[in-house]
């Protein structure tokens, strides 16, 4: 999915991540069969689409986190129809501390997916000439 970086795309944030996830299962569908490249090529030009996909994608987590903290310290976040403020004001921070916890280790994860993907990517390119 090409989107571009300063685009006027109204899509939300979760429809994109819908479309993402479609457009990976169709891939997976698409590798499953014996024809699921068209030649050494194909799989060089895929390992480089994927390994992009996986870095914008891990450059997307950070951000996530930021706004979810953002979000919590300014207010926004939570229920107000708790009457007990502390007892909800500990619940949300444990949820955002385990979410940006693990939002870190997916971009760690992440990152390190990507390093793999441009190594893959590298090495198919020698099959991909004539």
């Amino acid at each position: 999915m090409d989107v571009p970086r300063n685009s006027d795309l109204d899509a939300a944030a979760t429809d994109l991540a819908a479309q993402a996830e479609r457009a990976t299962h169709d891939l997976y569908h698409r590798t499953c069969g014996d024809e699921c490249v068209d030649g050494p090529a194909d799989v060089y030009q895929v390992l480089g689409s994927l390994k992009l996909l996986v870095n914008s994608l891990s450059r997307s987590l950070p951000e996530m986190s930021r706004w979810l903290e953002q979000k919590m310290w300014s207010g926004e976040l939570g229920r107000a129809d708790n009457t007990d403020s502390e007892v909800n004001f500990d619940r949300l921070t444990d949820s955002v501390f385990d979410a940006t916890t693990a939002l870190a280790r997916a971009h760690l994860i992440s990152a390190q997916l990507g390093q793999e993907l441009e190594m893959a990517e590298a090495a198919s390119r020698q099959l991909a000439r004539p």
